[in-house]
């Protein structure tokens, strides 16, 4: 929560959106509340504050009541058919992933994860953009095990049971692996997914999966959703530091025309400089307690 992490969806924020108040012990021993109806500005700092501010000791969230979620997967989404419909795509579910391996100009999975309300009947089309369901459990990373995945086939259960990718008694993802992530503003996803698709030889040699989906804009400081609209580009790679920082150097050039920002706490290769340039609200956001 506290470097702006998040799910997937058109409509939900990072998770730091969530908080509406939190007590902070600063750097000195001083205790302090951060809310927006006391300073805005060191509200909106503190949310993703990164650790920069001080120890988070209290915090209030937003919440609901518990509420169901199916998910359903559908194989084999050409690139094309997200590039000219992806907006469509995007806001087609409560939470949409999409994955690829780039061995190939296509989506190998997309995961639709859709609300349900007691009593109702969801109906998914098959086929869906030309590309229809699995019909069996499936692994987003080729070559594993579906049993560690979350309940599939539009079978309704719990939030907590649906809207992870994996189940918590099980490993997530391939567990041996490299994080990067880079976000963009949502109308660049196509160009995006275009300029990478051109390195794809030198992405998928060191590729476990990448994921694309989506994720609302917010007003804390240092969110990578930070007042835009954003796709976020994820990528799960092979425990080979070397490579995967040769592969991080080429998608790093291709995106850079995309005012991109790279996750918090994911490896990448930004200088200081262009931190600065990717989040505006940087230098500001490191708020003393006591001031």
């Amino acid at each position: 929560m506290r470097d702006g992490d998040h799910g997937s969806g058109d409509r939900n924020k990072c998770l730091s959106a969530a908080v509406r108040a939190m007590t902070v012990v600063d750097p000195q021993g001083g205790i302090f509340e951060v809310a927006p109806h006391l300073d805005g500005d060191r509200f909106a700092a503190t949310r993703a504050g990164l650790g920069g501010v001080g120890i988070v000791v209290r915090a209030s969230l937003a919440v609901e009541p518990t509420y169901d979620v199916a998910q359903r997967v559908y194989l084999d989404l050409p690139f094309a058919t997200f590039a000219t419909n992806y907006e469509e795509i995007l806001a087609s579910a409560y939470s949409v992933s999409l994955f690829t391996d780039y061995q190939a100009a296509r989506f190998t999975q997309v995961w639709r994860k859709q609300r349900v309300s007691p009593g109702e009947q969801l109906e998914w089309s098959d086929p869906w953009f030309g590309v229809v369901g699995a019909t069996h459990p499936v692994h987003p990373v080729p070559g594993m095990s579906p049993d560690a995945t979350t309940r599939q086939g539009a079978v309704v259960g719990p939030w907590h049971e649906r809207l992870p990718h994996f189940r918590l008694d099980h490993t997530p993802s391939s567990g041996e692996e490299i994080q990067s992530e880079y976000l963009v503003a949502r109308e660049h996803a196509a160009p995006v997914l275009e300029a990478l698709s051109t390195i794809a030889p030198l992405i998928a040699p060191v590729l476990l999966i990448s994921e694309v989906r989506s994720v609302a804009a917010d007003d804390v400081w240092l969110s990578p959703a930070y007042r835009r609209d954003t796709v976020a580009f994820h990528f799960t790679w092979r425990r080979d530091p070397p490579a995967v920082l040769d592969a991080l150097a080429a998608i790093e050039r291709q995106i850079r025309p995309f005012d991109a920002r790279p996750h918090w706490g994911k490896v990448h290769r930004f200088s200081p400089e262009q931190l600065f340039k990717a989040y505006p609200r940087l230098p500001s956001s490191r708020i003393k307690g006591g001031d």
